[in-house]
Formats: structure tokens, C-alpha cells, sequence
């Protein structure tokens, strides 16, 4: 049943994305024609038929992340001593690259999003004074505009990424990964990767600083810890074997929590990457690392 609801999404949500598009990019071209009545029909068009997709995506993933905050909710309260339980994926020992949903959502709903409004915008100001007269606006807009193109960009770079590698998990053998222990695991990568490609492996434990201001928040992340290597797959083809050790002084990971947010907390993401012809395989994962049992206070 979910395959059947995502491939009808998918049906409804292409035809609608290629039409913003086309709309999008007819409106340029008739703007720097000088036929500014044919841009703003075109503008207007695209910012409407843009507005479903965006919002189809948006509400995709909302329900997406309820669904993953209640599963980890319930994780939380099963397991209150053992945070490295708390969440689904990890509980699992099956970690999913981080952008293969999240993020690639995202940066097509927020692109999508920016470009409409940037063309609704445009075809706003044309109605009440004309966009001939409004030249410092017009240049607002174009860079607005490019903004929003560098993202659908990113975003279509994303997309062929996922549709050339597939989807890449890692299978976690140490839960938790000990500090001064290891990380040990597989992550079951794409076929596509060639036998003899070299993939760099790196662990970073990043300090993520929540700041509260009266008017809005801010958050910043700096890089406290890495380790990193290098290795070739081998005959082991799309399997690539992880083994790092890791320092007992560093700090040990400190989950989000929904309910009481830390204003600092440490997080370790393992990144594998590596060069191939056109779009280079990259991919990131949230990994637990706690003080436990098996930590050795004497790897430093």
C-alpha cells in the first residue's frame, strides 16, 4: 500500500514539477526579451502550479517527521537509561543516509517555494506600477530568482545523485560505538560503485550550539574531533567495511530531545565518499557514540 501512495505522488508530483519549470524559465526568457505582459503571465503561472508541488512536498514531509518524532518518543520512554535506543534507526542497527529523504524534500519544497513567491512577487509589482518602472526592484528580484535557481540546482543535483547511487544504509555491529573503542559496521552501498574505487571514510563528533534570543534562535555547529581513512572495496564490491577507533576524552553524543532541547549537544556523523565519473558518491550518517562497558580510559 505505501508503494502504490508513493508511486501515485510521484506520478502527480513530476508533471507539476516540470511545469514550473518550463513556466518559470518562459518567464525569463520573455523578460529579458523586453515582452514584460508575456513574463508576468508566464510568472504567474509558474508561482501558482508552483504552489501545489511545494506544498505536496511540504505536507510530505511533516507527516513523515510526526510519524518518526511519536516512533521515537516511544523509544525514549522504553528506554530511559539507554539513549543510544531512542532512536528508530539506530535501535534498528540500520542507519539511512541522511539526505536520501530529509533533506532532498526539503531543498525541493524550499526551492520550489522561493521561486514562486519570487514570481508571484514580480508579477505583484508589474500590476501596480509596471516593472519598466521599477529597476531597483527588478534587480531584487533577479537576485532573488537566482537564489531560488541555485537551489532547484542543488536540488536536481541531489536528485540524480540518489538515482544514480540508490539508497545506502549502515549497518551498525557496535550499539553504541564506545569512546575509546570502535565503530564498527557496513554500509551496504550502491552497486554502481566499481570494484576498484577508493572511498573515504570520516567520523566527526560536531558540537551543535543552540542560541535563544528574544527575537529568534540561531543555531551553530563546530567541528570538536576527526578521524579519517581511506580504503579500496575490493572484491567486496558495493560493502564497505567500517572500522574506526575512537578517543576516550571526546564527548559522547547527546540526542535531541523534542521535550527538553539541549542548548549544546555533541552529534557524530560517519561520511563516506567517493570519485566517480559525473556525480561523485557521497553519503552521511548519524551514528551513536556513548561512554560505556567496553571503554578503554587508555586510548587517548
Amino acid at each position: 500500500m505505501k508503494t502504490a501512495k508513493r508511486i501515485l505522488f510521484v506520478i502527480v508530483l513530476v508533471p507539476l514539477l516540470a511545469l514550473t519549470v518550463w513556466l518559470a524559465t518562459l518567464a525569463v526568457r520573455e523578460f529579458l526579451a523586453g515582452r514584460t505582459d508575456e513574463a508576468v503571465i508566464f510568472a504567474a503561472g509558474a508561482f501558482f502550479v508552483g504552489c501545489v508541488p511545494a506544498t505536496m512536498l511540504i505536507l510530505a514531509l511533516l507527516l513523515w517527521w510526526g510519524q518518526r518524532l511519536i516512533g521515537d518518543s516511544s523509544l525514549r520512554h522504553s528506554h530511559p537509561e539507554q539513549p543510544w535506543l531512542w532512536r528508530q534507526e539506530w535501535a534498528a542497527r540500520r542507519v539511512e543516509y541522511l539526505e536520501s529523504r530529509t533533506a532532498l524534500v526539503l531543498v525541493w519544497g524550499f526551492a520550489l517555494v522561493w521561486i514562486a513567491v519570487t514570481l508571484g512577487s514580480a508579477a505583484l509589482v508589474h500590476s501596480e506600477s509596471g516593472l519598466d518602472n521599477e529597476p531597483g526592484v527588478v534587480l531584487v528580484l533577479l537576485v532573488f530568482l537566482a537564489a531560488g535557481l541555485f537551489l532547484l540546482t542543488m536540488a536536481v543535483k541531489s536528485t540524480v545523485r540518489r538515482s544514480k547511487y540508490g539508497r545506502s544504509v549502515l549497518e551498525l555491529e557496535t550499539l553504541p560505538a564506545a569512546l575509546g573503542g570502535e565503530l564498527r559496521g557496513v554500509i551496504r552501498a550502491p552497486s554502481s560503485l566499481a570494484p576498484d574505487a577508493e572511498v573515504d571514510l570520516a567520523l566527526d563528533c560536531v558540537r551543535v550550539l543552540h542560541r535563544r534570543g528574544q527575537s529568534r534562535s540561531r543555531t551553530s555547529q563546530y567541528l570538536e574531533w576527526r578521524i579519517e581513512k581511506a580504503l579500496a572495496l575490493g572484491a567486496a564490491g558495493g560493502a564497505i567495511p567500517v572500522s574506526l577507533e575512537i578517543p576516550y576524552d571526546c564527548p559522547e553524543t547527546i540526542p535531541l530531545d523534542p521535550d527538553s532541547p539541549p542548548r549544546t549537544r555533541y552529534k557524530w556523523i560517519l561520511t563516506a565518499s567517493a570519485r566517480t565519473p559525473g556525480v561523485d558518491y557521497r553519503a552521511t550518517f548519524e551514528v551513536p557514540v556513548f561512554k560505556t562497558a567496553e571503554s578503554d580510559p587508555g586510548k587517548l
